[in-house]
């Protein structure tokens, strides 16, 4: 009877005290917005587990050894622009699916506290201006012709039911169209011609005798226009075979003179390249006799087709980004795939300087947008950055490749970043605000300090 007594005693404790491993992740999350946020100062610490992660990342997994099922642990958290978390979890609640080994997951809401990340002041006179408000119509997305004039896209309540053109001058609307059918964004080429693309349909706009759309070949603008970058003296003229399916593509220059092109540079992402490839060996037999067939027909390797229709579906895939500008007689060219800014000789297109740069190295960490933006007039070239809706932008010395300080942009969540003579225009609402989108102009020469 006593050890029938023991036993039990035993088995009791085992059940209530074992020691077990436990596999959790954190999901941090802005409880405004419901927008995951990237990363966080972790802290978490009970009887027998005491853990400190620098840069926690949301959802990344940690692993709790030798825990008691009975513990309570406390979860302390902070992110900058939010209150920190402090939080008590008690493992038993968990206490099914750790007996069973699964993986749990605990979200923590952030509350934004109304503070900058960024580690300066914007006082009242940096605030920015409004360009374009309304009451009824939003900015869904605009194009700068000069200063005084701008094509701007709006809606009254939602973009795909009903949309207009306003062609919007010297603060006031000088003329407005209805979009024949549902509108998506704005679009330019490299002579600033604006055109609204449409659901297959493209419109040119036309701003000579009020405001007018004019139907285009959808592709052959796509073909021949869109490709092309820019021009030198209107005898050069630079432009890429660039496709958002297929990892590499080539930079080239052609005189108007002469037929024959010259290559500029080729760039390629050849660890996504690897995997491109590799997705014809997983495929199954239907999907490679239909890529033996138009390999056959094309000319092209059937790895390029299953890996087109099959690998750039999948959240593995990332379209390519390394562009190229034209700076005075220079084309800076960003070859983010070897780290290198390219300084290039606009007529002979020879590469006179490498320089080194590390800047879009682990964006996860450094927040970079995974866009460089020029201003058309100044010729200046920015970085874009964004933390937990905070945008920033540097500008890129094309000489040295050294980034300036952040430039904040006063307003968070903004939209449609652009940057013309100095000046930062962007579409913003407040958030759960009944105010419409409008569009804002910010001095960019007064914010940073120039």
């Amino acid at each position: 009877m006593r050890i029938l007594i023991i036993s039990i005693f035993s088995l009791i404790f085992n059940v209530l005290f074992s020691q077990e491993k436990v596999s959790a992740s954190f999901v941090l999350i802005d409880d405004a917005t419901n927008i995951e946020l990237e990363s966080c100062l972790l802290k978490i610490q009970g009887k027998t587990v005491e853990e400190k992660i620098n840069n926690y990342y949301s959802k990344d997994t940690i692993y709790l050894s030798d825990i008691s099922i009975e513990e309570k642990i406390t979860i302390q958290a902070s992110i900058d622009g939010y209150s920190p978390r402090n939080e008590t979890i008690e493992l038993s609640d968990f206490k099914r699916s750790i007996k069973k080994s699964k993986h749990i997951e605990i979200k923590l809401l952030f509350k934004y506290d109304g503070q900058s990340f960024l580690e300066f002041d914007v006082n009242a006179e940096q605030k920015p201006k409004v360009i374009f408000s309304s009451d009824t119509i939003s900015v869904s997305d605009f194009k700068i012709i000069d200063e005084n004039n701008l094509i701007l896209l709006t809606y009254p309540k939602r973009l795909q039911k009903s949309s207009e053109v306003v062609w919007f001058q010297d603060g006031t609307i000088k003329s407005r169209i209805d979009s024949p059918v549902e509108a998506l964004e704005l679009i330019s080429d490299y002579k600033q011609n604006i055109y609204l693309n449409c659901k297959g349909r493209t419109f040119k706009i036309n701003t000579n005798n009020g405001l007018k759309l004019r139907e285009v070949n959808t592709q052959d603008l796509e073909n021949n226009i869109l490709p092309i970058l820019d021009t030198l003296e209107d005898n050069q003229v630079y432009f890429s075979n660039y496709n958002e399916w297929y990892p590499a593509f080539d930079y080239f220059m052609v005189t108007r003179t002469d037929t024959q092109y010259t290559k500029v540079r080729h760039l390629e992402d050849t660890e996504m390249m690897e995997h491109y490839r590799a997705e014809y060996k997983w495929a199954d037999v239907r999907t490679k006799l239909w890529a033996w067939d138009m390999e056959a027909e094309s000319g092209i390797d059937r790895e390029i087709w299953v890996g087109a229709n099959v690998f750039t579906n999948s959240i593995y895939y990332e379209k390519p980004y390394s562009p190229m500008f034209l700076v005075n007689e220079e084309l800076v060219l960003f070859d983010l795939y070897k780290d290198l800014l390219c300084r290039i000789d606009a007529y002979n297109c020879e590469v006179f300087d490498s320089i080194p740069i590390q800047f879009h190295v682990d964006s996860r960490k450094t927040n970079w947008e995974r866009e460089i933006i020029q201003d058309p007039i100044t010729k200046k070239i920015y970085a874009l950055y964004d933390h937990v809706g905070n945008t920033a932008l540097r500008e890129i010395n094309h000489e040295t490749g050294e980034l300036s300080n952040e430039i904040p942009l006063f307003y968070r969540y903004t939209e449609h970043v652009t940057v013309y003579d100095n000046k930062i225009y962007y579409i913003y609402r407040p958030f759960e605000s009944m105010q419409k989108k409008y569009l804002y102009v910010q001095d960019l020469d007064l914010v940073s300090g120039g």
